[in-house]
């Protein structure tokens, strides 16, 4: 799953760009996004692609849309795994594939949040 990231079309990304390597990056492009930066360069985790600009306003909605996701993420699999643990038996764990929408009285308030945002976008 860390090689998908869910964003809006309006986000001009791939689904490449957030890997864990690049979360450090990300922060420190974030920082010219806020400086107003006119191009802030992006350099590929890999070696098979050039290296190449992103404007201010590109890179604060790739910025944005990567740390939601990381918290989604995070915020997600804590819940989980708290859901997981109260389960009595083991062919209800195995039937617990990540990505489950995890019931009400597991949920924490920042999942509940983040339910009620997808739900009403």
């Amino acid at each position: 799953m860390e090689n998908i990231l869910f964003v809006d079309r309006n986000t001009p990304i791939d689904d490449g760009f957030i890997l864990s390597q690049n979360q450090i990056s990300l922060m420190g492009l974030q920082t010219l996004a806020v400086q107003s930066a006119e191009r802030i360069p992006w350099h590929e985790s890999t070696n098979a692609e050039h290296c190449k600009y992103y404007s201010t306003e590109d890179m604060n909605k790739i910025t944005s849309a990567a740390l939601s996701f990381l918290r989604f993420q995070v915020t997600y699999f804590r819940n989980l795994q708290l859901y997981m643990n109260s389960m009595q038996n083991k062919e209800s764990i195995q039937s617990a594939d990540y990505g489950i929408y995890i019931p009400t009285e597991y949920q924490s308030e920042m999942l509940a949040d983040f339910y009620s945002a997808h739900n009403n976008a």
